[in-house]
């Protein structure tokens, strides 16, 4: 009888942290069976990791597919709208923002959702809460620098795309650098390539 009684113990505090910040669950994606980490912090549940769904103006860092694997795919602004599986959305500034002040307001968000290790000069963070962001670095076309598309940031920084549109047609993102705790939000157009982490609809 005592054996049956923790056993029920166990199932009840288990059923209990299934809420908590941090708690992990899994993602398949049904397009092509990729899993991903998932991760609940607050009232909202995040991708853990970068989406890595193969798409047309999508790519792997350095154009190396292991770096597919390692960060995820690199996604422009049209692409990242239509890039999420079923279920689950591309976030708005609203959802970036409350994410922020969930891990503990701008001042310390970056240190809570930047992963352990990878991120240049001490930049690394205490992954506190499960999100894992990595410094995956950015893609951008030959419009910027007039001689080609190319990569840049890796191990310095990441951006993640947002749903949100200013005036310009531009697109919200949540950048995370090395240097800073401190996530700054900006506008993209068409010349970019970002990350993409979905939200549970």
């Amino acid at each position: 009888m005592g054996r049956v009684l923790v056993f029920i113990l166990i199932a009840l505090m288990a059923a209990a942290l299934v809420g908590c910040d941090g708690a992990q669950n899994v993602l398949k994606d049904p397009r092509d069976g990729k899993t991903y980490k998932t991760v609940q912090i607050g009232t909202q549940t995040w991708m853990a990791e970068n989406l890595n769904y193969e798409i047309a103006d999508s790519y792997c860092y350095n154009n190396d597919t292991s770096n597919c694997k390692k960060y995820g795919r690199l996604y422009t602004r049209d692409t990242a709208l239509k890039a999420c599986p079923a279920g689950w959305h591309l976030p708005s500034m609203d959802e970036f923002k409350a994410l922020i002040e969930t891990v503990g307001g701008e001042k310390i968000a970056g240190e809570k959702l930047k992963s352990k290790s990878g991120w240049n000069d001490g930049g690394n963070g205490s992954d506190a809460f499960g999100f894992s962001a990595l410094p995956a670095g950015v893609w951008f076309d030959g419009g910027i620098t007039g001689d080609g598309a190319g990569f840049s940031e890796e191990t310095v920084g990441t951006g993640f795309w947002g749903s949100t549109e200013n005036a310009n047609k531009e697109l919200c993102e949540m950048n995370l650098v090395d240097a800073d705790n401190a996530p700054y939000f900006n506008y993209r157009g068409r010349g970019f390539g970002n990350s993409v982490r979905c939200v549970k609809d």
